[in-house]
């Protein structure tokens, strides 16, 4: 595992060129409490997470695609949030009204409507319907969030990861922080799951940690995998033997929330 974009290999050109210039798609999402931030100073931390723009509108305006859990504090009193980029200078955007969370309700998808001020050249990730295949031994990338706006520093960790997918799949419902583990193989229990209302997400062998939530999974040349929605570590007792799992949503099933979200989202743009 790499998070220094100088040991990235040659063919990872493309990928140090999207971080250190003026297209950067990827979002951070921190809450801070009001008035100011002290039980960070009694060593909590803030609740952090990732985004990443996914549409480009006029005047700046862009689409965001997060986790739902991930803005579970942006209607909460108690916090106020700070959404910004680097791109290449370091932004704060501004978020044009609330989240638009997937009417599906046991979906882990929410949208956010932000505005670029300096309305950089971004190069947003590709929502599309389909997936793209995952090979073992393969280079993929996820990124963590670890600003601190109290302090204005602003970091953001980007991993460069040789995964293995491990021919599962993880079910999982917003509602609900168990999830089911199921061969691909396994048909009929996979249907099941289905009825029940459950996600079906990648399991693949990736480290992910507090602050991952809601980045994308994308390849040397900017391919979209799916968002990084959970992940397990050694210490987890279910996953002791397993190792590092993280949980990547399909990019299908954003593609098929981006769908779903359109007329709210077509009514809020035009009123800007």
């Amino acid at each position: 595992m790499k998070n220094n974009t100088n040991d990235y290999p040659p063919e990872a050109r493309v990928v140090r060129d999207m971080l250190s210039g003026n297209t950067n798609p990827l979002v951070t999402i921190t809450f801070l409490e009001k008035p100011s931030p002290l039980l960070v100073r009694k060593g909590l931390d803030y609740p952090r997470s990732m985004g990443f723009v996914v549409e480009r509108f006029r005047k700046g305006l862009r689409l965001v695609v997060t986790c739902k859990h991930a803005v579970s504090f942006f209607s909460t009193r108690a916090y106020m949030s700070t959404v910004a980029f680097k791109n290449p200078k370091i932004t704060t955007l501004t978020c044009m009204g609330s989240p638009i969370p997937d009417p599906e309700s046991e979906s882990d998808i929410a949208f956010l409507l932000v505005h670029d001020p300096l309305n950089a050249p971004t190069q947003p990730f590709t929502l599309h319907a389909g997936n793209f295949q995952i090979t073992d031994g393969m280079t993929l990338y996820n990124a963590r969030n670890q600003c601190d706006p109290f302090r204005r520093t602003y970091k953001v960790d980007v991993t460069s990861q040789t995964v293995r997918d491990r021919r599962q799949i993880v079910f999982c419902k917003f509602s609900q922080k168990n999830t089911h583990v199921v061969p691909i193989e396994n048909l009929n229990e996979r249907v099941q799951f289905e009825q029940q209302g459950f996600i079906g997400c990648r399991a693949l062998t990736m480290v992910s940690r507090p602050g991952y939530s809601g980045s994308p999974i994308w390849d040397n040349q900017l391919h979209l995998y799916g968002m990084d929605v959970r992940g397990s570590t050694p210490s987890d007792n279910a996953y002791a033997e397993d190792g590092d799992i993280t949980v990547c949503l399909p990019t299908a099933e954003m593609y098929a929330a981006r769908q779903r979200i359109d007329s709210i989202l077509q009514k809020r743009l035009s009123l800007m």
